[in-house]
């Protein structure tokens, strides 16, 4: 069992990140229309419901990318954690990505939908679909760390 090397663990989360980030991209779009065909039905605009005060659509949207940057990089930080027992590989990387997205994405989308938050079919797309860019993110972050 080698010592982390931090210089690497810092390149994998940040490339972890960027990577979760574009991921995310066409399923935020594809989310943005279900809600609105959503609240088409119940005659709401949705763009009165989303209307921000000047400035704050910018500080919005960087908020949203460093939380994808920190759920991409905690990937990376859970395959570094576990390397040493499952050994290094995709398959630890996936393991380690599929952990991230229980607990970012699955458990709470699934008690969203249960608690009436979510309609059932947007939080049953988010959470089959976010396990795909997670674990991209994961493994794309998880190549670039190596202990030799």
């Amino acid at each position: 069992m080698g010592k982390i090397r931090w210089g690497r663990l810092t390149l994998g989360c940040l490339i972890g990140g960027f990577v979760f980030n574009i991921a995310v991209i066409p399923l935020n779009i594809w989310e943005t229309e279900m809600f609105e065909a959503m609240y088409d039905t119940l005659g709401v605009s949705l763009e009165t419901l989303t209307e921000l005060p000047s400035g704050q659509y910018a500080l919005l949207m960087t908020v949203w990318l460093l939380i994808g940057l920190a759920l991409g990089g905690g990937g990376v930080v859970v395959y570094v954690a576990i390397r040493p027992r499952f050994g290094p590989g995709l398959k630890t990387a996936l393991y380690a990505g599929v952990m991230v997205w229980f607990f970012s994405y699955a458990l709470p989308f699934t008690m969203s939908a249960l608690s009436l938050i979510h309609p059932v079919g947007l939080a049953t797309h988010v959470i089959l679909t976010h396990v795909v860019a997670m674990c991209l993110a994961t493994a794309a972050g998880a190549w670039f760390y190596r202990e030799e």
